[in-house]
């Protein structure tokens, strides 16, 4: 097992700020993935509602 250097946690801290790990990032992740439930929420409404499931 190899020893972890003070590059390795470099790269890491790099990561978290400015890469995919960075706080805008999981915003617009977050963002894009509650709109795409509440798509799917409201099409799945639609289709029980259309076979008058749901009253």
């Amino acid at each position: 097992m190899s020893q972890l250097t003070e590059k390795d946690f470099l790269d890491v801290k790099d990561e978290i700020k400015e890469g995919r790990l960075s706080p805008g990032s999981i915003r617009v992740f977050l963002g894009a993935f509650m709109f795409f439930s509440l798509i799917m929420i409201g099409v799945s409404y639609m289709a029980a509602n259309a076979s008058n499931t749901v009253k």
